[in-house]
């Protein structure tokens, strides 16, 4: 179905992060050979903990109908993650664990021009995703109710229900979902466990932000996971400094099995294998290099170093603004949308007035004394201190994506933020 594929995607201003789960990130969930007919894939580690080490165990088993999900039912599950996590769909502050979609739609968010030939090739996979189950022994990490991490041995799958309507067996839709209006729908019902990853049922939520604008640009699957395995590094792996330079230090066997690619036992066919995959990633500027350590006889102590190029530092910039912006800004907005149903609630119900308003009422004299203080702070600053300040607040702002940049919320949370960073310093400074 490649040549049903739109040209690649020309990457523009616009940097479409989107939170996936980690779980799913570093584990493979398929092969990325299209002609591959394989049924099963185990992925063994040894991790390092407090306590000591533990083997883990992550098994990818399809059903001999099917099969495991392929690279199009790979890409197929990245549409539908970028779907949920779009904010217009979220509900409560959190992603929906119910969504109804159309074929049409999926094909868009995928990249790919609507056609007959398409809509088989979904249908196919949606088949072959719904019907390959995942095998914990150890791999999979959930949240506690504490804020830590919790290590789970057994079935993890991505979704209760993929599918139609009319292939519902035990009728757990919403009924919401099922009345919803268009075309034939696709239904997805995310399980338990891994909703409550995404939506920090049990405190932060269990992602990392991907670049999918940049991702979209890559030529192959393998690229593409290449790269969310490079980028979840980037943002996980302790870095260590080498000859002055800072890197990360990837196990060979580690990277080919989390991939999934082919591993070698001739150095001379591990480095080409290797090399491959890494080399367009130098060109692009998420590593400005990397090394191969394939000295040693033993191959579990084979190393790839890699390097942070200008994307990947940028990328981390962007990142830590979004961080500051789902820590920040988007709980300002949460709370001046919460502020507007409050309004509405206020028309329809008389009981409750009084109260909401002097609620409402004390919030905003709490802010505007807040901001009141800051403001005279600011103006009994030197013109240099000010200047500082108005910097600050600008590259605070240039962090945030465009929709949100735009508002005065966020212009006045950041101005907020800098002087409130300003003063601490000063006062640090002072004693």
């Amino acid at each position: 179905m490649e040549e049903e594929k739109k040209e690649l995607v020309e990457e523009t201003e616009h940097h479409e992060l989107v939170k996936m789960e980690v779980n799913f990130l570093q584990y493979p969930m398929g092969t990325l050979d299209k002609r591959s007919t394989l049924k099963e894939i185990t992925y063994r580690d040894t991790i390092p903990t407090p306590g000591g080490k533990i083997e883990i165990e992550w098994q990818v088993i399809g059903t001999a109908k099917f099969g495991i999900p392929g690279p199009t039912a790979l890409e197929l599950d990245d549409a539908i993650t970028q779907m949920l996590m779009q904010k217009e769909r979220w509900r409560n502050g959190r992603p929906p664990k119910w969504m109804a979609t159309t074929y049409y739609e999926l094909a868009e968010t995928m990249g790919m021009k609507p056609s007959g030939r398409v809509y088989a090739m979904m249908k196919r996979d949606i088949e072959r995703i719904r019907t390959t189950t995942n095998i914990s022994k150890g791999a999979y990490k959930t949240r506690d109710r504490n804020g830590g991490r919790s290590w789970f041995d057994g079935q993890v799958n991505k979704y209760q229900f993929l599918g139609q309507l009319g292939e519902n067996p035990d009728k757990c839709i919403p009924d919401e979902i099922v009345k919803a209006e268009g075309e034939t729908k696709v239904i997805i019902g995310l399980t338990d466990i891994y909703w409550e990853n995404i939506a920090g049922v049990a405190g932060k939520p269990y992602t990392m932000p991907i670049n999918f604008t940049f991702m979209r640009t890559l030529e192959s699957s393998v690229l593409k996971r290449v790269y969310k395995l490079i980028a979840l590094a980037f943002q996980t792996m302790e870095r260590t400094e080498y000859k002055g330079e800072e890197c990360i230090n990837y196990n060979y066997q580690e990277l080919c099995g989390r991939t999934p690619i082919k591993t070698w036992d001739e150095r001379y066919k591990a480095k080409g294998h290797i090399q491959r995959y890494l080399e367009p990633f130098v060109g692009n500027g998420m590593l400005k290099k990397y090394a191969l350590e394939f000295e040693k006889e033993d191959r579990t102590r084979w190393f790839v170093r890699l390097y942070p190029g200008p994307r990947a530092k940028e990328e981390e910039q962007r990142i830590l603004g979004q961080i500051d912006l789902f820590e920040r800004i988007e709980p300002k907005l949460l709370e001046a949308d919460q502020q507007r149903r409050a309004s509405q609630h206020r028309k329809t119900s008389k009981k409750n007035k009084k109260e909401l308003e002097q609620e409402n009422e004390k919030r905003e004299m709490e802010e505007l004394k807040k901001m009141e203080e800051l403001a005279g702070y600011y103006d009994s600053l030197s013109d240099e201190e000010r200047k500082t300040i108005d910097d600050e607040t600008r590259a605070k702002i240039e962090k945030y994506p465009d929709f949100i940049r735009r508002s005065k919320t966020t212009n006045d949370v950041a101005r907020a933020n800098a002087i409130e960073e300003h003063k601490i310093r000063q006062d640090a400074k002072n004693g």
